[in-house]
């Protein structure tokens, strides 16, 4: 009667009705308490609910009762892995493959527990064998892709996850994956193709905002604001805190760099509140620079809560730098371009503004000094070779100056900065033709396409 009983549990669990399936293991139990397939599946499904103390016990308890069924130390072994008891996973499938060696479902479970310890010599010749038991079971060629993967193997990953979409063309992992290698490579277009079929297997808020995300990549933003609009109307219970607070601060983002400030400075608001210590810093940091315009005083604010809770970040330090500049307080913008250079001594963009400000105070020796260092840090950077050049006009040291303006317009011919300066030394060299020609060049740059090349 148990066995009838038990197989109706069995049948409700398989089919996704917990409930009824934990009622009938239950009613076994109480009148055959040693019972050890409902002692097991019992145990099977408190881990899928993440009771995993509750989980541990009553699938131990159902391996002492029948210690030589593979299956029991099989989901042991998936126990464990959820747990992050790695080792003790490895021996629990280990011994699943002891007592049935064609077990390739313990295979394949085997070299993920071998992949989370890096051992991936024995996690290739563990999914290998499972492939070779059943070489058309789709997950098997999904977890060879990951592990390929994990060791920088992309294409023979690509062709894994591919095999399994031939075998399974819904498969939703598959498909994401597929995406995620093609973004690591940056070929948004494919990563799209694939997130795209993703929402025909699996529609989902996580899903739609990783679209969005390819999408603003390709500079495609009316196609990703719709994506992140798409994901942000799916229903609170279908949809956490912290993605909320992602897709909030990804739509605002986009709604900033397409020139709506306003628009995006209510939703940057909204992200902050459920937001990681880390997602924080870099939501205060777009809100700065959606702020500093027109209220430089919270800007002000948001950059420094940034470097509070991110204080490794370099733009963060160059936005505030700036920020000081914009209001005309140069000992602050000082400051803060020193503070940088104390956590990075070689970054070249701080070396360079930090020379504007010593070359306007006319601290030309110092100015001089973190010009050159800009240029040693970053050889074709076309602002230090300018500036060098702006030291040497200051000190009328035209000759070297005119060197220095003619290097950074090899470096960009496009820098219309450049041209200005070269327009004025001509100027004050009384050589007027030329002096045009750098100023028509400068009108003509700001006329042009960024593409544009003189």
């Amino acid at each position: 009667m148990s066995d009838l009983e038990f197989q109706k549990g069995l049948n409700h669990h398989q089919s996704g009705d917990y409930r009824a399936a934990e009622q009938i293991y239950r009613k076994i139990l109480n009148q055959t308490p040693q019972h050890a397939d409902s002692l097991h599946f019992l145990g099977v499904l408190a881990m899928q609910a993440e009771q995993f103390t509750a989980a541990l016990e009553l699938i131990q308890h159902s391996i002492q009762l029948r210690p030589a069924v593979p299956h029991f130390f099989n989901n042991l072994g998936n126990l464990q892995l959820k747990r992050h008891q790695f080792e003790a996973s490895i021996e629990a499938f280990k011994q699943a493959i002891q007592l049935k060696p064609d077990f390739a479902e313990a295979h394949n479970n085997l070299a993920n527990s071998y992949k989370q310890i890096n051992d991936f010599n024995q996690a290739s010749d563990h999914i290998q064998q499972a492939l070779k038991l059943l070489p058309g079971q789709a997950v098997f060629h999904i977890n060879h892709g990951n592990l390929l993967r994990m060791q920088q193997e992309y294409l023979a990953a690509q062709k894994a996850y591919e095999q399994a979409l031939k075998l399974s063309p819904h498969q939703a992992e598959a498909h994401s994956n597929l995406a995620e290698l093609a973004r690591q490579q940056g070929q948004w277009q494919q990563a799209e193709t694939h997130l795209m079929n993703l929402i025909d297997c699996r529609s989902d808020a996580k899903t739609y905002h990783r679209l969005g995300q390819v999408q603003q990549q390709m500079t495609h933003f009316d196609k990703a604001i719709a994506s992140f609009k798409q994901a942000m109307a799916f229903a609170p219970d279908q949809i956490s805190a912290q993605l909320q607070s992602k897709i909030q601060a990804s739509l605002a983002l986009v709604l900033h760099e397409q020139g709506k400030p306003e628009e995006a400075l209510p939703l940057y608001y909204a992200a902050l509140k459920d937001a990681h210590p880390q997602a924080q810093a870099e939501i205060h940091y777009h809100l700065a620079n959606a702020l500093q315009t027109k209220r430089p005083v919270e800007a002000e604010s948001h950059f420094k809560q940034a470097i509070e809770l991110a204080p490794n970040k370099p733009l963060t330090y160059l936005g505030l730098g700036k920020l000081y500049l914009s209001t005309q307080r140069q000992a602050e913008a000082k400051n803060s371009y020193e503070a940088l250079l104390k956590l990075f001594p070689e970054h070249a963009e701080a070396h360079y503004f930090l020379s504007a400000i010593h070359r306007a105070q006319k601290n030309y020796s110092e100015a001089k000094y973190h010009a050159q260092k800009s240029l040693q840090a970053e050889p074709f950077y076309p602002a230090a070779q300018l500036e060098l050049g702006q030291i040497a006009q200051a000190q009328n040291q035209f000759d070297a100056a005119y060197l220095c303006f003619q290097e950074a317009l090899k470096m960009n011919p496009q820098l219309a900065e450049t041209h200005e300066a070269l327009a004025k030394w001509h100027s004050l060299q009384q050589q007027q033709q030329q002096a045009e020609y750098h100023q028509n060049m400068v009108k003509l740059i700001a006329e042009s396409p960024p593409d544009y090349v003189s």
